[in-house]
């Protein structure tokens, strides 16, 4: 199970299941082996969705999702980097005269 917060007022993923089914033969052709991918996702709200894709599609998601988790990774390291120098002292304020 994921352990990211999710937004607020958005729902966060509880579970993921998956699949492959493999079309042996059609009434139109025999021996079409395709395979389709079967996902079901489940959200920390009680929401099930079922959806299905090609083994293209699921390529272009695969290479998506890797794209997003390498750019919020970079940005969250960039974060970290900012904070540290928030976090280096400054040298106090010369005294003023009276």
């Amino acid at each position: 199970q994921p352990d990211a917060t999710p937004l607020p007022g958005l729902p966060g993923l509880q579970d993921l299941r998956w699949r492959v089914d493999v079309t042996i033969n059609t009434s139109v052709m025999q021996r079409a082996f395709t395979p389709t991918v079967l996902v079901q996702v489940t959200l920390t709200d009680g929401t099930i969705r079922t959806f299905e894709m090609t083994v293209e599609q699921l390529q272009e998601l695969r290479f998506k999702v890797a794209t997003a988790m390498k750019d919020m990774i970079y940005l969250q390291k960039k974060k970290q980097v900012k904070s540290k120098k928030s976090f280096v002292q400054k040298p106090p304020p010369a005294p003023t005269e009276q």
